[in-house]
């Protein structure tokens, strides 16, 4: 099988994360194989640099050769293990994944990972430097007289 560029990569965290919710949720065996293979599915089938599956449930059963009438029902249990979120568009939902950051950490250590991504992408790794505006503890001169 060739490699496809437009497929987004997924790590094998992702997917272990995702297989212990479901099982933490009680799932049979056979459920969580099926969620899983449906969950593969979405991401192989997500347009090129996006989070958005563009088929339908129906279009989902006939490739993973899942019962139809299953289907809704593992969509479902994907969502109660948070590895993606429908959204309604009209007519029909959307099947949008989680990406696979929000499984690595905790949620409430958000504003630390956003604090060291500034420090050590945007910044370089450097702490800011100093303007001439302000003094060593950040607030601004005044003025001379």
């Amino acid at each position: 099988m060739q490699y496809n560029p437009n497929e987004m990569a997924v790590a094998r965290e992702y997917v272990s994360m995702v297989a212990y919710r479901i099982r933490i949720l009680g799932a049979s065996p056979a459920r969580s194989r099926d969620a899983l293979k449906l969950l593969v599915a979405i991401v192989r089938n997500l347009p090129k640099q996006s989070y958005e599956c563009t088929k339908t449930a129906k279009e989902l059963s006939s490739i993973t050769e899942i019962n139809p009438a299953q289907i809704s029902s593992l969509l479902l249990l994907l969502e109660q293990a948070e590895a993606i979120k429908r959204v309604k568009r009209g007519r029909s939902k959307i099947i949008i994944i989680t990406p696979a950051d929000e499984f690595r950490e905790a949620v409430n250590k958000h504003a630390e990972k956003t604090k060291k991504h500034r420090f050590e992408v945007i910044e370089g790794g450097r702490e800011p430097k100093q303007t001439d505006l302000e003094d060593s503890t950040g607030k601004p001169n005044q003025p001379k007289r």
